[in-house]
């Protein structure tokens, strides 16, 4: 029960400052192409070409620990509050369809080493992360 979303140690276990700064695993050359530009891993986060140039968002720390480092939190959160408070759901199967073509491609893409097209992704709405403050111009 300790572990559970706001049990006693599940802070203390998933949600603790970490102590030295992220660093992108060594995943060789990964580029995503969307529509408006292109993304690749930094050296410490992200980088974003597109037709203002090239953007480097870093992954600052506190925004892991805000994000509960990937423990699946978040989905808990949003399902929770489309169930109790009525606000919409954005992980739709709609959207894990749309993931797993991405990562299927990624592998075919490797495999290959042509583009590989997509057609099960989906637009969000304007107000999707309108919580989650990126520093891009």
């Amino acid at each position: 029960q300790a572990l559970r979303i706001g049990g006693t140690a599940e802070t203390a276990t998933f949600r603790t400052p970490r102590k030295k700064k992220w660093v992108p695993e060594d995943l060789g050359l990964v580029v995503a192409s969307c529509t408006r530009g292109d993304m690749r891993h930094s050296g410490e986060g992200i980088y974003v070409y597109d037709d203002t140039g090239l953007h480097d968002l870093g992954i600052n720390p506190e925004w892991v620990d805000l994000m509960g480092a990937g423990q699946r939190r978040a989905e808990l959160e949003e399902f929770y509050a489309a169930v109790v408070q009525g606000k919409p759901m954005f992980h739709t199967g709609q959207w894990g369809m749309g993931t797993l073509e991405v990562s299927l491609a990624i592998n075919e893409s490797a495999k290959t080493r042509k583009e590989i097209m997509l057609t099960h992704q989906m637009a969000v709405p304007d107000d999707y992360d309108a919580d989650f403050k990126v520093p891009y111009p």
